[in-house]
């Protein structure tokens, strides 16, 4: 209940004298409240308050700022993602558990999309699912960046054991594990089995105002795959309006590269080569994995 939510940090923002870990929660509250519904960043919110109350309260400091890198790579705007984890890593020393555990899942993750090797990260992923929400988050952060790395079979695992954990009495955990799993299946070949998925997400219309422009790219991907274009089309439409460019530039190439891919495979080389370029000329920073 995203306007509900965002109510009660309203009111939460307007107490004067709330302490400098309230304010950084707050903070990171509206940030994950508009990601989870529009895949924006409110990256001059989140700034404001780490330089307000950054050096008081080192633990959500961490905290807001795993969340920035994480939500920066899963953009794919990996400068940005980057200079959030330089600043995370230098408050680590004074920070605690569990900011670390979403700290370092948050690197995994970059490193994964980045394929970065300068620094040496753990591959272990434990496949325990705590009881609070900060493991639920590292845990989902890290078979993410399976997926990136390329080995979905882990990913799979990892996506299965969330939806088989208490986080899966959550309908929000229970609609972005869908929508990661459908993702990991997809890359991996399993078109059976990632239509499946987001099939049930479609016919249940489970939270359909969450992650929404994630979402309209695989609801486009199963129409077009399923034989139904004008139900295709008016997803497309309206990825275009909401991701075009660097509103989101991980969804923009995304829809790019399939539709240039569904193109080329239809003989229109020239539809294909404009949905490709664009695709290329967005996805110029990282090395836009899978496409």
């Amino acid at each position: 209940h995203l306007e509900i939510a965002r109510r009660y940090v309203d009111i939460a923002e307007s107490v004067e004298e709330a302490s400098p870990h309230s304010r950084l929660v707050v903070a990171s509250l509206r940030v994950r409240i508009e990601y989870v519904a529009t895949q924006s960043l409110l990256t001059a919110l989140a700034e404001r308050a780490l330089d307000l109350n950054g050096a008081s309260a080192p633990d959500e400091s961490v905290l807001l700022l795993a969340l920035l890198a994480t939500y920066s790579t899963e953009r794919w705007e990996l400068v940005r993602a980057a200079e959030y984890l330089a600043r995370m890593d230098a408050l680590l020393g004074v920070a605690h558990e569990p900011a670390h555990t979403v700290a370092e899942s948050a690197a995994l993750l970059f490193d994964a999309m980045s394929s970065a090797r300068a620094r040496s990260r753990s591959t272990a992923v434990a496949v325990q699912v705590g009881p609070n929400p900060s493991s639920t988050t590292a845990l989902m952060t890290r078979a993410r960046a399976l997926t990136y790395a390329e080995r979905y079979d882990e990913a799979r695992d990892l996506f299965r054991t969330l939806l088989a954990s208490p986080a899966a009495v959550d309908p929000l955990w229970v609609v972005t594990t869908r929508l990661y799993d459908a993702d990991n299946d997809r890359l991996a070949g399993d078109l059976r089995a990632a239509t499946a998925t987001v099939a049930a997400l479609v016919e249940q219309d489970e939270l359909p105002h969450v992650h929404r422009p994630y979402r309209l790219f695989h609801e486009l991907w199963y129409f077009h795959e399923t034989g139904r274009p004008a139900r295709a089309r008016a997803c497309e439409d309206e990825l275009l309006d909401i991701s075009r460019g660097s509103r989101n530039p991980a969804i923009s190439a995304r829809v790019d590269a399939y539709l240039g891919a569904r193109a080329l495979h239809a003989g229109d080389l020239d539809e294909a080569a404009r949905a490709l370029m664009r695709c290329r000329m967005v996805s110029a920073g990282p090395p836009g994995p899978h496409l």
